[in-house]
């Protein structure tokens, strides 16, 4: 039984790859249609707006010595 997997196997690809390496050139495709746009140089604002949360090599906890609002 392992045998007859190995041979379905093997000749599951020896099937694929012959079909598939074949110097057929009839089989061609045809060029496919393409946008082309003129460049233009031109001033761009650079404006990105990310979420996430950032943490440092060495994190120090900080705590307060009284209680109250800081307010300068």
């Amino acid at each position: 039984m392992f045998h007859g997997r190995w041979l379905s196997l093997a000749l599951c690809v020896t099937a694929l790859h012959a079909s598939g390496c074949g110097d057929d050139k009839t089989a061609s495709s045809p060029v496919p249609n393409v946008v082309v746009a003129a460049v233009e140089q031109k001033s761009v604002e650079i404006n990105s707006e990310w979420v996430g949360t950032t943490t440092g090599v060495v994190n120090a906890q900080i705590y307060p010595k009284v209680q109250g609002y800081l307010l300068k």
